[in-house]
């Protein structure tokens, strides 16, 4: 999606690998930590002290160029150049034991030339963490957010002159304890999204009210322990979709789902860790004419890390997603990705990214394949200042959903205090 992709990844490249390689200790390296996520003590805001917490202001500042503004065909696309402006704070604790955070943010972004596709957005989570005794913990995270949906959503309705805006509510919760060999987690979320109606290009109302939806679901996995490095997982999960009103065509999009999966957890040191899990899973509809769907169902996180300097992270999943139109009940996204990042000085960090996706539609309409992918790089200057650029490319096929590519290129500075 194009938000997505143009802040995935970021900045500006420079050389002197080698001073980099020397100042790195292999075997201090966190596991399933990747380069751009490693802390920079050097190069981390300072913040400010309020008893036990401390507060991170953030200014973010960048500006795009995108050669389809609309994610339209080709021979409609048009360009334009945007700025967004972020500021945002963090307050987290610095205790010893247990954690708790909170962060709110305002993003206004605003076109040059096409201003009806300007729009605000704005939320705040927080998040806590209870540890239980030395190999458990139980943690909650509340989501409130205000969200303008990317034109290159595969759910986006172009046929509104500008973005369409939702209110996204979510809480999910885990509780996770190790016992020796053996080990459980149990896990749930609710999420519900609430639209805003658009306006048409002719000033025409365009409702939305059939999007609005709630979403649910729960996981317990069980873990063995073989050795020290590999471990044996075990899935069982589902939840639904429910939607709050019927279409007037009087489909009803609820539908019920569940996977199971097995699969394996690895942590070799830094070389190696993650998980890769495999299974089934299947979707029951409400309305019989939908067709239920099933299939397999997997799940993967592996980070790779064959320098100090460099790690590759993959990543895969199916999960079943609410829909945008009146004639599917959601779609069915089975997506791939892989990002590869270099230290190429402790200042300056390289990133690529390559993804694809599957959409299936759980209705009478064919389907849709996305990819895409950036080059990008981050410059930490201080503790206060960071700069960024990213080129990219996003495109989607499909004999049904709007087709297009798109180029995008972004610059910028973040300001921490």
């Amino acid at each position: 999606m194009l938000k997505g992709l143009l802040l995935a990844g970021i900045g500006m490249v420079a050389p002197h690998a080698a001073e980099a390689q020397d100042a790195v200790s292999s075997a201090a390296l966190p596991t399933n930590v990747s380069i751009a996520q490693r802390a920079r003590p050097d190069y981390d805001p300072i913040g400010g002290r309020i008893g036990s917490f401390f507060l991170y202001p953030r200014l973010d500042l960048t500006g795009y160029y995108t050669s389809n503004l609309r994610a339209q065909d080709n021979n409609d696309a048009i360009s334009d150049v945007f700025l967004d402006v972020r500021p945002s704070a963090r307050l987290a604790s610095v205790w010893s034991r247990h954690s708790l955070q909170a962060d709110v943010y305002y993003a206004r972004t605003v076109h040059a030339n096409y201003p009806r596709e300007d729009f605000s957005q704005y939320g705040g989570n927080v998040t806590g963490r209870y540890d239980i005794g030395r190999s458990g913990f139980a943690s909650l995270t509340a989501n409130a957010a205000r969200i303008a949906e990317p034109r290159t959503d595969i759910n986006s309705n172009l046929a509104s002159r500008s973005p369409i805006t939702y209110l996204n509510l979510s809480a999910s919760g885990q509780v996770s304890q190790d016992f020796a060999r053996f080990g459980v987690s149990v896990s749930g979320g609710l999420n519900k999204q609430t639209f805003d109606n658009g306006t048409t290009f002719s000033g025409l109302p365009l409702s939305q009210e059939f999007r609005d939806n709630t979403n649910y679901n729960g996981q317990v996995e069980g873990r063995y322990r073989l050795g020290a490095n590999t471990r044996l997982l075990a899935r069982v999960g589902g939840g639904g979709i429910r939607y709050d009103i019927n279409p007037f065509n009087g489909f009803d999009r609820d539908s019920n789902f569940y996977r199971v999966e097995g699969g394996v957890g690895l942590t070799f040191s830094e070389l190696l860790s993650g998980s890769v899990t495999a299974g089934f899973y299947r979707q029951d509809n409400a309305d019989p004419r939908f067709l239920d769907s099933s299939g397999l169902s997997f799940s993967a996180d592996l980070l790779y890390s064959p320098t100090a300097l460099t790690s590759v992270r993959l990543t895969a999943d199916r999960t079943v997603e609410p829909g945008g139109s009146t004639i599917t009940s959601g779609n069915v996204r089975g997506t791939g990705a892989v990002t590869v990042e270099h230290e190429l000085r402790p200042d300056l960090i390289l990133i690529g990214n390559a993804r694809y996706s599957h959409v299936e539609p759980q209705g009478a309409i064919p389907g849709a394949d996305e990819y895409g992918g950036s080059a990008s790089a981050l410059y930490y200057l201080s503790r206060r200042f960071r700069f960024n650029a990213s080129v990219g490319y996003s495109a989607r096929s499909s004999d049904f959903f709007p087709k297009f590519n798109a180029v995008i290129a972004s610059a910028g500075v973040t300001v921490t205090l």
